[in-house]
């Protein structure tokens, strides 16, 4: 990575970091400030980058072709149903990023923003919303499925609500099930049929994941072992 950090010079500061020395975790003394961070993701857009709240940033390769493809297909359905039932809001997919309220920067695989809650979007202009989704979808790719990378996937999800997030689902497609998250419940429900019935905010629609094991199925995985809780 090079950064230059000389004063009153003409060239930019560059955030650049070589893929094949790829770190998952990196920590600024002091942290990046917004603006820095947008820098940051602008010179590594080939990566998929997070900000905790204390400023440290998360790193990891982009997924993989069959992944996006199951994401397109859950953010699809939705993006339907909403479009049938006339609801209103936006959803958002793995390209975007929300500044939450704990000054975390996060993305989600599927996320959705009710009309009134995008009404709300401080400076809707930037590149980042400063706002969380009402909804979140998390789909665990296949470098999840080990200890490590499961308990920080579902630390994401109650970030998530945290936040102010009112729903989320992580899905694991490798042990074709659905982890539901819904504040105030103290434990997340394991749903383990390919139809989940969602609450409010999308109270009524029917996530059929049908496909996305289909399309699992095509990277030849096994069916992972499956992590503890």
């Amino acid at each position: 990575m090079s950064q230059n950090n000389g004063h009153n010079t003409e060239e930019e500061t560059k955030w650049r970091i070589e893929f094949n020395r790829l770190p998952r975790l990196l920590a600024f003394d002091p942290p990046l400030t917004e603006e820095e961070f947008d820098k940051f993701r602008e010179d590594n857009d080939s990566l998929f980058t997070e900000q905790t709240p204390e400023g440290n940033i998360t790193m990891n390769p982009p997924g993989g072709s069959f992944t996006g493809a199951a994401e397109f297909e859950i953010a699809h359905q939705l993006r339907n149903w909403i479009d049938r039932t006339k609801k209103g809001g936006m959803v958002f997919g793995s390209s975007s990023t929300f500044r939450l309220p704990d000054r975390s920067a996060l993305v989600p695989d599927v996320g959705y923003l009710t009309a009134a809650r995008l009404l709300k979007v401080p400076n809707p202009h930037k590149t980042i919303l400063s706002i969380c989704p009402n909804f979140v979808v998390e789909l665990m790719s296949k470098s999840d499925i080990r200890p490590d990378k499961y308990k920080a996937a579902k630390q994401k999800m109650t970030c998530w609500l945290d936040n102010g997030a009112e729903l989320g689902l992580l899905v694991d497609p490798y042990n074709r099930h659905t982890w539901i998250y819904r504040p105030p419940w103290p434990e997340p429900q394991c749903i383990k049929t390919s139809q989940v019935a969602c609450d409010d905010p999308v109270h009524g629609w029917l996530l059929n994941l049908a496909p996305v094991w289909n399309i699992i199925e095509r990277t030849g995985a096994a069916i992972m072992p499956e992590m503890e809780r």
